[in-house]
């Protein structure tokens, strides 16, 4: 196949693969949310059902309590007033009456009866409760079925609709009274769509099952258990818009950051080519900067840093397009490049002042190229400079390969450069792998010489550093001096050190460094 076809082909299987799922990320967080919300709803409908359920309860006890200490003769006049001043003030309560020995004498509603009757339901007692008697036919009406709450002297009716009031559709509840030593249900009241069952009543908590979603409370007092619940359809239904917006979100943002992949890894790939075309041209900028003595204030030596500024104008930072350069494989070229200039812009230079050293780059490509250092050797011989004038600077991370560049360093130094561990502190060189290496100077990375001055607790690391160059009598520069202050500091400093920096001057041209030079000598 051919390579653009296979390209656009994996663009667009990447470009569906991330708008699908975005799509299916949101879908799913809106789901997520969806439930939360609707178990928020069925856990506060199950609490105020047994809130609910409390108020009834302790009502009953309460009216049975007052009922239970009425000192007027059972069923006399003066008996009845207080039952029904008891019964008018109970909002649950449809009927109080009198019991003795287990017969049934008299009520508000149904007045004295003239054969007590015997109560021929048997009934379920709670721990430390009265007796409750559920879905008893009440004689006045053949279609009504209440529930008696009774004590020893008094009982009192509830009608079966006592939590009609409790309907919140579309959810709907389930409550029982649970027997624990049966582990049965007693009673019921539910208006759920499907069978109460016991196993879900007491699972406590969230529960999915079926198309329908449940929430399960007990009370922390009395055997009663309430369960909540709903369908899954009237969760998604009244939420469908949100869910398909939600989807039509996820999928554009999917289709943004393909998108927006897509576009970096096109330019990376347009920034590679335009590379190759600058190095071809030779459009790359080598500017450099001073490296000083801050015992003296003296210039004696410099960095080439390369510079490069894309086709549209834009200057691209070094970090960026070396590592493109890198990944690429073409980075030995830029290496090379720099070499040239430096050789064609301070060759002169170089080869008039011995003592004054420019030193350049390489990376662990270079290190593992067979041809770099024939190249190099050529390159100074035909410009008839010494390899001593050419330091060459190697990242504390491209040391990683211990016997690639221990070997490299000791050809270096067979060849007479000087060898420089550049970014030094921010990888990984023990004290021993250091003294193994064998390089000449260690480079500080900046971001110990911001430290100068501060409380921050990296502060104490750049000493450390510079005694560990002291013990190994490796020279030291320090990089990053921007500020006065600093520049001081390392005056104050034991044995020799060198630093460049903003406070030392900025990367320059060759001729403003020439010019530099010319005025301290």
């Amino acid at each position: 196949m051919p390579r653009p076809k296979h390209h656009l082909l994996t663009a667009v299987g990447f470009v569906l693969a991330t708008t699908f799922l975005g799509a299916a990320i949101t879908a799913l967080i809106a789901r997520s949310i969806l439930i939360s919300t609707a178990i928020t709803h069925l856990q506060t409908y199950a609490s105020d059902f047994l809130a609910e359920d409390d108020k009834v309860a302790a009502n009953i006890n309460d009216t049975l309590d007052a009922a239970d200490a009425s000192t007027a003769p059972p069923c006399s006049e003066a008996d009845f007033v207080i039952l029904r001043h008891l019964l008018f003030r109970s909002p649950y309560i449809k009927d109080i009456g009198r019991k003795q020995d287990g017969r049934f004498l008299c009520s508000v509603i149904a007045g004295i009866v003239p054969h007590p009757v015997v109560a021929s339901h048997r009934g379920f007692t709670p721990q430390g409760s009265h007796n409750v008697i559920y879905n008893v036919p009440i004689d006045i009406d053949n279609n009504f079925h209440g529930e008696i709450v009774a004590s020893d002297r008094s009982n009192v009716i509830l009608p079966p609709d006592t939590f009609d009031a409790f309907y919140r559709l579309p959810m709907f509840f389930s409550a029982a009274v649970i027997d624990a030593g049966k582990g049965t249900m007693v009673t019921t009241y539910s208006n759920a769509p499907v069978p109460p069952q016991l196993d879900l009543i007491l699972a406590s908590g969230a529960t999915h099952r079926g198309s329908y979603l449940f929430y399960s409370r007990c009370s922390g007092t009395r055997p009663n258990c309430v369960l909540t619940g709903i369908p899954y359809r009237e969760i998604w239904r009244p939420n469908r818009p949100l869910v398909i917006t939600s989807v039509l979100s996820g999928a554009l943002i999917g289709l943004a950051f393909s998108g927006t992949a897509l576009f970096m890894d096109s330019r990376r790939r347009t920034l590679a080519s335009q590379l190759r075309r600058a190095i071809r041209r030779k459009d790359l900028t080598v500017l450099y900067q001073p490296i000083v003595d801050v015992s003296t204030g003296a210039t004696i030596g410099a960095e080439a840093l390369v510079r490069w500024t894309d086709e549209d104008g834009a200057p691209v930072l070094p970090e960026l397009f070396i590592s493109l350069a890198e990944s690429h494989g073409f980075v030995g070229t830029i290496t090379t490049f720099v070499l040239q200039c430096v050789l064609k812009d301070l060759g002169d230079l170089l080869r008039a002042n011995p003592a004054f050293q420019v030193s350049i780059n390489m990376s662990s490509q270079d290190l593992t190229d067979p041809n770099f250092l024939p190249r190099l050797d050529s390159l100074l011989h035909a410009h008839r400079v010494p390899a001593a004038s050419i330091g060459i600077e190697l990242t504390e991370r491209s040391t990683s390969d211990r016997e690639t560049v221990i070997e490299a360093i000791r050809q270096l130094h067979a060849r007479g450069h000087i060898v420089y561990i550049d970014d030094f502190g921010t990888g990984y060189s023990s004290l021993s792998y250091l003294n193994e290496l064998s390089a000449d100077v260690i480079k500080v990375d900046r971001s110990f010489t911001q430290t100068i001055g501060t409380h921050s607790i990296t502060a104490s690391i750049l000493p450390q550093i510079l005694s560990m160059a002291r013990t190994l009598n490796l020279r030291i520069v320090v990089e990053g001096v921007e500020r006065p202050e600093q520049a001081a500091y390392l005056a104050l400093e034991e044995g020799h050190i060198s630093a460049q920096g903003w406070h030392f001057g900025a990367p320059t041209t060759p001729q403003a460094l020439k010019a530099r030079l010319a005025q301290t000598t």
